[in-house]
């Protein structure tokens, strides 16, 4: 463990559509989601926090630093569970959920084309 960080206190991810984060924080994946500034949502996640921030430029896979984020699932069986639900909302999915040798996984691409990851820890 670092002397110096402890955990994520926040990651901050540019959207085009506040309105559309909104619904797919709060009504996919039922997280807490409130309004910090004119621009800015906050999504909590426990003691972490997702900043999404309103910007007006394309977004594209290519073009972003960012390779992915990652949710951790509770049980095993949730990660078949969120899947079905991503599926039935019509998420594109990258990897359907899979055993991996530290537990089980599966990735989607969210509603501005960032892949995400959701898995499980043994």
């Amino acid at each position: 463990m670092s002397e110096f960080i402890t955990g994520l206190n926040h990651l901050a991810l540019k959207v085009p559509d506040l309105e559309k984060a909104t619904w797919y924080f709060k009504t996919v994946l039922q997280c807490s989601v409130n309004f910090w500034r004119e621009d800015e949502l906050l999504v909590t996640l426990g003691t972490d926090l997702i900043v999404l921030k309103k910007t007006d430029l394309p977004i594209s896979p290519e073009d972003s630093i960012l390779h992915h984020y990652g949710f951790m699932a509770q049980k095993s069986e949730l990660v078949d569970k969120l899947y079905l639900r991503v599926k039935d909302f019509g998420f594109s999915i990258w990897k359907v959920p899979y055993d991996r040798s530290d537990g089980r996984g599966f990735y989607f691409y969210d509603p501005f084309g960032n892949l995400v990851e959701y898995f499980w820890l043994k």
